[in-house]
């Protein structure tokens, strides 16, 4: 119900919500909570006192910013400008995730965010490595950087980033030829390591398996040759 508000105020709604992205919980506000928690853990004992609602945090603003831009997808292209200055900001990481979810789902036209969401790439997290792969792939411009640096992050220790990269690459097809050698020297290597933990028999969630569907997406011929069904 939220989400479809959101569609029919559209994009009327973008500059509150970009000041919505951006809150961020402080030091009392955490304090506040905890607090809160530790009350509410007594008055349960207490039959005669009404329990109060836990409080409302800034960090809950920026989460419901977050969804209703992504409701709104491609629509939100307009505050992609503004999109891009957050992420140059030092924002919380809660709130930088949000922004790269968010220009994930607007798309290709976020185009202009490639360069901010290429310098995710060499964050120490890796799950903020492997969101900007994913978000690179969903806006699908700039191969020319998208593929050389995607090619790069194969060789990331984590098996979540290792799988962005792989479908990162997939989403241009024949555009990230040049990821070929790449693809082929990690599906050898990763072969020789310990198995991915599976959940089923083809798990998407496999890098090897990502790597695979990215090959033959890319180059039909050299997934042959390199044995790829």
């Amino acid at each position: 119900m939220a989400d479809e508000a959101v569609r029919v105020i559209g994009t009327n709604a973008i500059p509150t919500l970009l000041e919505m992205i951006s809150a961020s919980d402080s030091a009392l506000d955490i304090k506040l909570l905890k607090w809160s928690y530790t009350w509410r853990r007594w008055a349960r004992r207490q039959p005669f006192l009404r329990i109060a609602p836990i409080p409302h945090l800034p960090s809950y603003d920026a989460l419901e910013a977050s969804q209703a831009f992504r409701a709104l997808g491609p629509q939100a292209s307009v505050a992609v400008p503004d999109l891009v200055r957050l992420l140059d900001q030092d924002l919380p990481a809660m709130n930088h995730g949000h922004i790269i979810l968010i220009l994930a789902d607007i798309g290709p036209p976020a185009e202009r965010a490639v360069p901010a969401v290429l310098r995710d790439l060499h964050a120490s997290n890796p799950i903020r490595r492997g969101n900007a792969l994913y978000a690179l792939g969903r806006i699908g411009a700039a191969p020319e950087l998208v593929v050389t640096n995607a090619a790069v992050v194969l060789g990331d220790p984590d098996p979540y980033v290792r799988r962005q990269a792989a479908r990162s690459l997939e989403s241009f097809g024949a555009e990230a030829r040049s990821s070929v050698p790449a693809l082929v020297e990690a599906l050898q290597k990763w072969s020789l390591q310990p198995a991915y933990p599976r959940r089923f028999e083809r798990d998407p969630d496999d890098p090897i398996v990502a790597a695979q569907d990215a090959l033959k997406a890319i180059d039909p011929e050299a997934a042959a040759k390199a044995g790829v069904k």
